[in-house]
């Protein structure tokens, strides 16, 4: 054991935080810990700045990656590790990392459209079933703010009505 106390990383653990490092998993704590002090500062604006500062500055991102380091070595075995290792590090491994921000957002946006137009369909179908859920409107009757006449879908891509 190291004179400072803690057992040294295993190879396979050393690997894991790379692989971490390389997609930017280690910076999803910090993001994660932004993302909450802006949902409290804006529902406590009374707070002083040095209070949100004071505790982001608290907020080690490591014990994020400390908890997830052990999800992937009971995940993966170290020839597996390698093998993503060495994608990442590759030129279209290193284009995925680029990309993916961008493409997961245009995903998420995707799936609300996505979820909406589900949405309105299952409510449609239960209403013309006679089952129409709370709020919806009567059967028949247009939704409020809606011309009266047929109901056509959105074409495909269309924002969601």
């Amino acid at each position: 054991m190291p004179a400072s106390g803690l057992a040294r990383p295993s190879a396979a653990e050393l690997k894991v935080r790379e692989l971490l490092r390389l997609t930017g998993s280690v910076n999803v704590g910090f993001q994660m810990v932004d993302k909450i002090l802006e949902t409290f500062k804006r529902a406590m604006p009374q707070v002083p700045a040095e209070v949100w500062n004071g505790f982001r500055e608290e907020c080690d991102p490591r014990e994020l990656e400390a908890a997830i380091v052990p999800l992937y070595l009971a995940s993966f075995t170290a020839e597996e590790l390698d093998l993503m290792l060495a994608f990442y590090r590759s030129p279209v491994g290193e284009k995925l990392l680029r990309k993916q921000p961008e493409i997961f957002r245009a995903s998420s946006e995707a799936g609300r459209q996505w979820a909406a137009e589900v949405t309105y369909r299952l409510r449609d179908r239960l209403t013309e079933k006679g089952y129409p859920p709370p709020g919806a409107p009567a059967a028949g009757a247009p939704a409020p703010g809606t011309p009266a006449g047929p109901v056509t879908p959105p074409a495909p891509g269309a924002p969601p009505r």
